[in-house]
């Protein structure tokens, strides 16, 4: 009760239309200042975030019948991201971020959201035709919006610092070397699993720079698109 007291407590609400300005940078920026500063809206993302959640778990539930149970953090990757990542965003709200669970909620956000949209595209002989087809759009659209959604944080997050940046690195690239090596890996054609793999290792590395560097030039990217 305390946690939605404080989301839907008193606080600077931007209204999206006075915030408009005419590049869709400005436009975009403008909607995510909105979803965090906004009660109503915050609430309906965090609600949509745990339908999503629900559903995800849902979604790998026969990998997790075939899984033993200690290894099960490490399966479901998408609806852990977006767990993760709400998480973050309700502790922002309630005035108790943690600078590791950011991170960890933004880049993980952005890595699964982009990761799906390439690997439904690689193997769209599989899963884009009858009878995935329309799920697997539906779950293209949505994973898309998940690398978007994640940007809602970005600019509200403390820094890394170098060691900071490395452990996460590590621990992303050893999650990554659970599903590739150690077979815990979503459920796709077998055919081209290499590839995926070096792609997944890829979008850990580039995440990860590409955030902080992003993070880094945010006050720049405001003062461009208020121009």
């Amino acid at each position: 009760m305390s946690v939605l007291k404080h989301l839907l407590g008193p606080g600077h609400i931007m209204s999206p239309a006075r915030s408009l300005r005419r590049s869709p940078t400005a436009l975009a920026m403008a909607f995510l200042r909105f979803s965090y500063e906004d009660p109503r809206m915050l609430v309906l993302v965090i609600l949509t975030n745990i339908g999503g959640i629900a559903f995800g778990y849902w979604y790998y539930r026969e990998q997790l019948a075939a899984t033993p149970l200690w290894l099960w953090p490490l399966v479901p990757d998408s609806p852990n991201a977006v767990l993760l990542f709400t998480a973050a965003l309700v502790a922002h709200r309630i005035g108790r971020p943690l600078r590791a669970l950011d991170w960890l909620g933004v880049i993980s956000m952005v890595k699964v959201g982009i990761w799906t949209v390439v690997v439904l595209w690689v193997h769209h002989d599989y899963f884009l035709v009858p009878p995935l087809r329309d799920l697997n759009l539906l779950l293209a659209v949505l994973h898309g919006s998940m690398a978007i959604e994640a940007l809602i944080l970005l600019h509200r997050m403390a820094p890394l610092q170098p060691k900071e940046t490395a452990a996460l690195l590590a621990l992303m690239l050893a999650m990554d070397g659970a599903d590739y090596l150690g077979g815990l890996h979503p459920s796709m054609p077998t055919r081209g699993l290499a590839l995926v793999g070096t792609i997944t290792v890829a979008l850990s590395v580039l995440s990860l720079v590409a955030l902080q560097e992003l993070h880094r030039r945010w006050p720049s990217v405001q003062e461009r698109a208020a121009k």
